[in-house]
């Protein structure tokens, strides 16, 4: 939609603005964006082929026909992507003030996931 496009454009500009954070700002946007990406696809798979897939989520039942939930996973994929905007612009909040730099740190949170926080640096 527009409103998307113009957020991009935001991004865009606002990694133009903080050329030393160039990495930290476009790396959150290689992330989100796809996350994006494919939870419009999905959700528009589930959208024309809602029929077909009820049929065959009946077919291979539990616990696999959740999977095929593909609502659910626009969700999941929405959120994601939504997280890292948050990221995206905290870290340019923090950018205006020069000292302490802030920096991305990956938690993980079981094996295997992990998600990104923005945090000072004094280095």
């Amino acid at each position: 939609s527009l409103g998307v496009l113009v957020l991009i454009i935001q991004c865009v500009l606002r990694i133009r603005q903080y050329p030393r954070a160039k990495d930290m700002l476009s790396g959150n946007l290689r992330i989100g964006l796809p996350l994006y990406a494919a939870a419009v696809i999905v959700w528009t798979i589930d959208n024309l082929f809602c029929k077909y897939l009820r049929g065959f989520r009946e077919s291979i039942g539990w616990p696999f026909e959740h999977l095929t939930q593909l609502h659910a996973w626009w969700h999941v994929g929405v959120g994601g992507g939504t997280y890292m905007f948050c990221v995206f612009c905290g870290m340019v909040g923090q950018l205006d003030d020069q000292e302490p730099r802030p920096k991305i740190r990956w938690r993980n949170l079981a094996p295997g996931v992990s998600i990104p926080y923005v945090f000072r640096s004094s280095v």
